[in-house]
């Protein structure tokens, strides 16, 4: 990666205390075994970040050890031009080649993936199929926090005072809430409607979601959530790294957290 220009990353652990390719298999039967954790990552990359979806999956896989009774299920819907570009879910398996390999245990038509009814089906149906005795999720797409979604469009038509320009507002982010599934978001209110379980942890893969809005709306949804209040490289996360810290008895958030700043301050000085 070259030199750049990179703003204060600041994660924030938020503990909710004080609130509370391989070809499709037909997937349908569910495991007998109740794994110790089953960890879900909801991908929505119909969108400009699609190179980096790939790239976040291969990481995964050279990243995970097959670890003994835990669970990595991965639900990607990739851009228009990917193969598939269709919805998908990957059962992540260990390999160091660079594509993906995992095999898919589900595969869905072309759809929204920002949708309330959609995204609350598709988690209850990874829940259902690799029940575990604790779940942690990881949200992947884009992000801005509290606004609501089609924010960027409407203030396009509203402001018009002198010192805005269309310059200026293309220099705004992509969305104003959570996801962007070709030109659909979600609603953070409505993400809450869409989570089907209270989840051990959420993980913000996107930028903006380290909020007091964001963490009020969601704190019957998750005993800790880490995300950035403010924007996050379109690399994402450390993949090949981050997975001890999730899948030990005791999860390690912190740890996590220095893992990541650890890795993009060494970036910084490459």
């Amino acid at each position: 990666m070259k030199r750049q220009a990179i703003k204060l990353l600041i994660l924030s652990l938020v503990i909710s205390v004080f609130f509370s390719c391989t070809e499709d298999t037909n997937g349908n039967e569910p495991p007998a075994n109740i794994a110790d954790k089953t960890i879900i990552v909801y991908m929505i990359a119909d969108n400009n970040l699609d190179y980096f979806a790939e790239k976040n999956i291969i990481e995964m896989q050279r990243g995970w050890e097959n670890y003994k009774n835990v669970n990595l299920i991965v639900y990607v819907d990739r851009a228009d031009g990917a193969i598939p570009s269709h919805p998908i879910v990957l059962n992540i398996k260990n390999d160091t080649v660079k594509q993906i390999t995992s095999p898919v245990i589900k595969s869905f038509p072309e759809t929204n993936s920002c949708d309330v009814d959609n995204m609350k089906q598709i988690l209850e149906e990874i829940i259902s199929f690799y029940p575990a005795k604790k779940y942690g999720l990881i949200l992947w797409s884009h992000g801005t926090s509290w606004f609501s979604k089609h924010t960027t469009n409407n203030l396009k038509k509203k402001l018009s005072y002198p010192q805005i320009n269309e310059f200026s507002i293309s220099k705004l982010p992509l969305t104003k809430s959570f996801g962007l599934d070709y030109n659909d978001e979600i609603d953070i209110a409505d993400l809450k409607k869409a989570l089907p379980i209270k989840f051990d942890f959420i993980i913000f893969d996107a930028c903006f979601m380290g909020s007091i809005e964001v963490i009020y709306e969601l704190k019957d949804k998750a005993e800790y959530i880490i995300a950035s209040p403010s924007e996050i490289i379109s690399y994402g996360f450390p993949y090949e790294s981050i997975f001890p810290f999730l899948v030990s008895e005791e999860y390690k958030f912190i740890e996590l957290c220095d893992n990541y700043i650890d890795f993009y301050n060494k970036k910084l000085s490459t």
